[in-house]
């Protein structure tokens, strides 16, 4: 197999997560290399060895002449003896989010390799019933969860073993739990903000609650510095200078960088102080660039799968939370924020487990001053 070209691995990571999330139906054609080379401001050259690649790796991919680049299914393998099921329920709305692809792409890796099969269901939140998942996951032997779903459900009683990547809630012990680690991401904007002079900082974000007690724990420390912060109802209308923002989840700062740039023609995290979290800048091309607290999602997928086998395997294990540590993203050097192949890539993703693969109680204070 040809060697997996470093300077289109991103282009090459987008494409591969889209066919492992079902983007493409067979005989769909993919996008032309010219506009993928725009996207990912490649040259042409180094945008085509990326789709050989493709080519020789997944066999789903075929290079039409005159035509382009297509998709096409090949005959699959009859299901494994045992027959075992995930299901996977995700937003319709995440498929144009490259956090879910990256997930689920991990997510099928580790699948495929253990004889599990996947059944994906698109759930809009506002459509979650605690009946229509348990109807839908009938014949499962266990249940991943791609969305924040907590936040519109009042209780989630699932007889087999679920995970939920994004919720914080679990349901009182139900389900397990995988997110950055809020804990440690909250220090590390701390000090970004201090490092950067601020004394006042505005928080913003969803009202979900994986989000809210991201904010919470950034507030609680923050004030115990000293400092003072306000956490707005809605986005920031407008931005001052010697204040520092603070978005618990990249898709907020996102929103405000792109009407910051429509507004002034300017680059948001360039005219101010922000910090924000999650990392989905770096999953998604058009995303603008700012300043995150950011974690391997892949690692992410990994967790909430070894979680959900680990429990159908024993039975008896108890639900867990788990936290996995991010860190502080400030360069503008993409692959020196996320690495995304070889042998760096694995090195990170380990330091990572060694810190989240563990329930954290952070402390009593913390316990009482960030309620659930």
């Amino acid at each position: 197999m040809n060697k997996r070209p470093d300077k289109a691995s991103k282009m090459i990571s987008y494409l591969e997560e889209r066919i492992v999330g079902g983007v493409y139906s067979a005989g769909d054609r993919l996008p032309s290399i010219r506009s993928l080379m725009r996207k990912f401001n490649l040259t042409y050259g180094t945008a085509r060895r990326g789709i050989d690649y493709l080519l020789g790796k997944t066999g789903k991919v075929e290079k039409v002449p005159c035509k382009g680049i297509y998709f096409h299914v090949r005959p699959e393998n009859p299901p494994p003896e045992n027959g075992r099921t995930l299901a996977i329920f995700h937003s319709p709305t995440q498929e144009k989010s490259g956090l879910y692809y990256t997930a689920l792409k991990s997510i099928s890796a580790h699948a495929g390799k253990d004889g599990f099969s996947l059944r994906l269901f698109p759930l809009a939140p506002a459509d979650a019933t605690e009946a229509l998942i348990r109807r839908n996951s009938s014949g499962c032997d266990g249940i991943l969860f791609l969305q924040e779903y907590d936040s519109v459900l009042n209780s989630l009683r699932i007889q087999i073993p679920s995970v939920g990547i994004m919720m914080e809630n679990s349901f009182n012990g139900t389900i397990s739990t995988v997110n950055l680690d809020y804990w440690s991401a909250a220090e590390m904007a701390v000090d970004y903000f201090i490092r950067h002079e601020i004394r006042t900082v505005l928080i913003s974000g969803s009202r979900e609650q994986v989000y809210l007690k991201r904010g919470r724990t950034f507030a609680m420390l923050w004030k115990e510095k000293g400092f003072r912060c306000r956490t707005l109802s809605a986005a920031p209308g407008s931005f001052r200078k010697g204040i520092g923002y603070f978005f618990t989840s990249d898709s907020w700062a996102h929103s405000c960088s792109v009407f910051y740039k429509e507004k002034t023609g300017h680059m948001l995290s360039e005219d101010h102080i922000i910090m924000s979290m999650d990392g989905k800048q770096l999953l998604t091309p058009v995303f603008h660039h700012f300043p995150s607290i950011v974690v391997n999602w892949e690692s992410i997928g990994t967790a909430a799968y070894l979680e959900c086998v680990s429990r159908i395997n024993d039975p008896g294990l108890p639900p867990k939370k788990i936290y996995l540590r991010g860190w502080c993203m400030e360069e503008r050097d993409e692959q020196k924020w996320f690495p995304v192949s070889g042998k760096e890539s694995g090195e990170k993703e380990e330091s990572l487990f060694s810190v989240g693969f563990k329930k954290k109680i952070h402390s009593e204070k913390e316990k009482e001053h960030v309620a659930e």
